[in-house]
């Protein structure tokens, strides 16, 4: 890891001595003796100079070269270790901000498949600006070894709290964290891109989450891609994305949009749901092929205590054509936030804490019911003159609600 930052703590230690603010034999020492520290943090632990002075030459030195981001940050512990990179804590020795550092993995550092996956990640995740997206705070590369700095999550990836949990989550805690991704889903879609991996490992939470005060946000955008380009990282014979999780299309090799997303965030409410992937097998190629060719086991069966409301979004989230899911992201966020209690207009957060509206009447309840009935009939009609068929009346029972005073 420190091998990452030598040239960055080299040319900071450079300006310095070129602006005159340390010696040349202070200069010698701070390239050789820093005991394991970076330039900035020796330079302000030592007292040679402020944490102000920093900051200014930092500013300097990043208009002039894109090796800064891991200048000025000191390594706290390795967070995990994946196929494709290494993530560490770090704190930002001027702010005292705790950040993860993602350093591409030295083996796949020649790779130039996954650096263009891993350089896509941080442009992504610039261009992407939103609370439910994990931010990324600058990237660069050295002695070929791409890195990225990225906001630090402290509550971790909502698959290990279900996994903490025994498995799976309870339904409110499950639909906040789905309602979150589908408003990141949203900036997704908004931009015209598809993020291709959704999964709950790839589903990040504020340390305060489990409090009602966090977020959840969506992370790894390696694989997003723009709807309108070439995906340059799909090459011949290769599936991107995660089995299990990913849509029949996508196993596929098919042109992928946001329906897509609108599916793998479907089957990742399965999982945080039912304990479990909505597809299980002994190999990658496997899992696959049983989500081409088949449904998974009904919510319902797997998850009895979920209520139907629940089952039947996720279900149709997850419905093998994609002219049968929510179409939009924005269409998702509603039914999630009226399941939850909420509604997508009166959801704020307000210092945080979600605020809810009082439990609807009846009234309100048959007015929502007829919106939802109404809705059924309009995408059945719109199918049936873009497909030239004549499908099976609308099953407008389905669609009723109870009325109770």
């Amino acid at each position: 890891m420190l091998d990452i930052c030598a040239n960055a703590d080299e040319a900071l230690v450079d300006l310095a001595l070129a602006r005159g603010l340390i010696s040349a034999p202070l200069a010698a020492e701070l390239r050789v003796g820093r005991r394991g520290r970076s330039a900035a943090v020796a330079l302000v632990e030592d007292g040679h100079l402020g944490a102000a002075e920093v900051r200014a030459l930092r500013m300097i030195r990043r208009r002039t070269t894109i090796d800064n981001a891991m200048d000025g940050y000191q390594i706290i512990s390795r967070l995990g270790v994946g196929g494709m990179s290494e993530v560490f804590r770090a704190r930002d020795v001027v702010n005292g901000q705790i950040v993860a550092i993602k350093v591409i993995s030295p083996r796949i550092s020649g790779d130039r498949l996954f650096i263009d996956r891993f350089h896509r990640e941080a442009r992504a995740a610039a261009a992407l600006n939103h609370p439910n997206i994990i931010t990324c705070h600058g990237m660069g590369e050295t002695k070929g070894k791409p890195y990225m700095v990225l906001e630090y999550m402290e509550g971790g990836d909502a698959g290990a709290l279900a996994a903490r949990a025994g498995g799976a989550l309870t339904e409110p805690l499950a639909m906040r964290i789905a309602l979150d991704c589908a408003r990141g889903l949203e900036a997704v879609g908004a931009h015209g891109m598809v993020h291709r991996d959704i999964k709950p490992a790839n589903i990040f939470l504020d340390g305060d989450f489990l409090t009602g005060k966090g977020l959840a946000k969506l992370a790894d955008l390696g694989l997003a891609k723009g709807t309108a380009q070439d995906d340059q990282l799909t090459m011949a014979g290769v599936r991107v994305g995660s089995p299990g999780y990913m849509s029949p299309e996508q196993a596929a090799g098919r042109e992928l949009d946001i329906r897509s997303d609108i599916y793998s965030l479907g089957a990742s409410l399965y999982h945080l749901l039912a304990g479990h992937a909505p597809y299980t097998g002994k190999s990658p190629m496997e899992i696959i092929l049983k989500g081409l060719r088949e449904d998974p086991r009904p919510l319902s069966a797997v998850a009895p205590n979920v209520s139907a409301r629940v089952v039947a979004i996720v279900t149709k989230c997850m419905a093998r054509d994609p002219r049968r899911r929510y179409q939009q992201p924005s269409e998702l966020q509603r039914e999630l936030a009226d399941a939850s209690g909420e509604t997508a207009d009166e959801t704020r957060r307000a210092g945080g804490v979600r605020e809810r509206r009082d439990a609807p009447g009846p009234w309100q309840r048959l007015g929502a019911s007829a919106d939802r009935l109404a809705q059924r009939i309009a995408d059945w009609w719109g199918r049936r003159v873009s497909d030239g068929t004549r499908d099976s009346e609308p099953d407008i029972n389905s669609s009723a609600t109870t009325i109770r005073s």
